[in-house]
């Protein structure tokens, strides 16, 4: 699933012009990870010394010497790019695992803190917001598009569910 992720992800960057100075992508499981590729990635959020993000890109490169039949065009493809590209857009991953609270109330208690919710509009809110992700994740994924939120629609759907709240509320 990492090397899909990468490899979807490169080609958005290639192929959509993503900006990647405006795009963080998350990587999310819920289990815990505590070894692998995705291990050393989750590790390196925040660190600024280069020659340890070019660690992190050999061990790619190492990685992907031996692909499997299915993985090899996976794999191709993100590492045709430069070490430099690839350290770029690597520091734009964010990985989420099940010890980080990847799920279940910690998750929600993060989501809710991150976007200033008062205690008693955290349930609607992200109730609503949950819902809305879900439905349009599921009708972009069942139209063979990539399941894309730009900053600017999140927020709207943000604002939607706060008045819906309020508007609850008042009646």
């Amino acid at each position: 699933e990492l090397w899909n992720s990468l490899f979807i992800w490169i080609s958005a960057i290639t192929h959509e012009g993503l900006d990647l100075e405006k795009t963080e992508f998350h990587l999310v499981t819920n289990q815990p990870v505590s070894t692998g590729l995705v291990h050393d990635l989750m590790a390196l959020e925040g660190v600024t010394k280069e020659a340890e993000w070019q660690a992190f890109v050999k061990k790619l490169r190492n990685a992907g010497r031996k692909p499997t039949k299915e993985l090899k065009p996976m794999m191709d493809g993100v590492l045709a790019n430069s070490d430099t590209e690839l350290i770029t857009f690597a520091k734009r991953i964010r990985v989420t695992d099940g010890i980080g609270g990847s799920f279940g109330r910690p998750l929600r208690n993060k989501i809710a803190d991150a976007l200033h919710l008062q205690a008693a509009s955290v349930d609607d809110v992200l109730n609503g917001l949950l819902g809305w992700i879900h439905d349009t994740t599921l009708f972009l994924i069942r139209s063979g598009k990539p399941a894309w939120f730009s900053w600017e629609d999140f927020c709207e759907r943000y604002r939607c569910e706060l008045f819906a709240h309020c508007d609850r509320q008042f009646f």
